[in-house]
């Protein structure tokens, strides 16, 4: 893939804390408005922005964050903060605006909200916003020029549903892993699905080099998040079909927190077997892969350390596509646009247990 200019992606938040070795090497700039001015700034108030930033590097390396901290200890801020915000976006010429965040109130003060909002997408800025996690409706995330985000418990047999006229996605889960953080647990909320949807998106345009100025950009990107959806929610995403339970399966890498993990698929496949790399150093030239895969269905890759082996399994993803059997990975070690391309390329399934 030549070499692209990368996405400028605004973090209207609580600031980012780039000692987290997650960030090593990314490109990070941090400010945060300051008594009218816009300063330099290099702490996270409450640590929502450091997760809200790793949501989209997640998903897509290929871009500048630009955090802008106006949240407090609370997570609340001044509708001020959020406009003047806005108007740094556009007068540094920012591409994409992530809105983790959202006001409930009706106002004179919400109408200047919208016209900067008009003002940045007339400006060729994207806008994605969060939509409240209680229901409430929440501005700018129900702007008509703004993807929302939001989630609906209620939505059954399906990862979301798209609403091309309010521009929303809505997911039917919260919840989304935290193990690119080295922590077995899931963090939930339109929060996160919002820089989720912002990473799947500036992969999306990268792979395919859509010009982000694009006029009917917002719309190409709905039709891509349905097709997601409509073709690809039982081979990318954790929907499993019925037969899943009939397969034979080889598990990786054989230590004792995958062994335990193992005792909770006892009962839905029907043979289960470890494999481990006969080259402890990790080079993973499968020389060896041949004898262990042969009759096995589906390889699924367990618990791992992201920032250390997440390279490695990535590796080994790509020796286990050559081969006619399924891939399920227990955390997106591979983003959800690659697990995508890959499906696509192969025709086999690469699922993923967690968003």
């Amino acid at each position: 893939m030549p070499n692209q200019k990368k996405t400028k992606v605004a973090v209207i938040d609580s600031g980012v804390d780039i000692r987290n070795s997650f960030f090593k090497d990314k490109d990070i700039v941090c400010l945060k408005v300051e008594e009218d001015k816009v300063v330099e700034c290099n702490t996270d108030t409450n640590g929502h922005g450091t997760l809200v930033v790793s949501y989209i590097l997640r998903e897509c390396e290929n871009v500048d964050i630009i955090s802008i901290q106006i949240l407090n200890e609370e997570n609340h801020s001044s509708l001020d903060k959020l406009i003047q915000s806005i108007n740094y976006c556009i007068k540094n010429k920012i591409d994409i605006i992530n809105l983790s965040l959202g006001i409930h109130i009706r106002s004179n003060k919400i109408e200047e909200l919208k016209l900067v909002c008009n003002k940045a997408v007339s400006n060729g800025i994207l806008i994605f916003a969060a939509h409240s996690n209680v229901g409430k409706v929440s501005y700018p995330a129900n702007l008509k020029n703004v993807i929302g985000i939001g989630y609906d418990k209620r939505i059954k047999g399906d990862i979301f549903k798209i609403d091309k006229y309010k521009m929303d996605i809505i997911f039917s889960t919260s919840l989304l892993s935290m193990n690119h953080f080295g922590i077995s647990a899931s963090k939930s909320g339109s929060s996160f699905l919002c820089p989720y949807i912002v990473g799947v998106f500036c992969r999306y345009i990268y792979y395919y080099k859509i010009d982000i100025q694009k006029e009917n950009i917002y719309y190409l990107f709905l039709n891509f998040i349905n097709l997601l959806n409509s073709q690809y929610k039982y081979k990318i995403f954790n929907l499993f079909p019925n037969d899943l339970k009939n397969k034979k399966v080889l598990f990786y890498p054989n230590n004792k927190t995958n062994q335990n993990i193992v005792e909770t698929y006892s009962s839905i496949f029907s043979s289960l077997k470890f494999y481990s790399p006969t080259n402890k150093n990790y080079d993973f030239i499968y020389s060896d892969l041949d004898k262990h895969i042969e009759n096995i269905d589906l390889i699924a890759i367990g618990n791992i350390d992201y920032q250390k082996d997440r390279i490695h399994v990535q590796s080994l993803i790509q020796a286990i596509k050559h081969y006619d059997i399924d891939i399920l990975v227990r955390y997106p070690f591979v983003s959800t646009f690659d697990r995508y391309i890959l499906s696509k390329e192969t025709g086999k399934n690469v699922y993923c247990q967690h968003l």
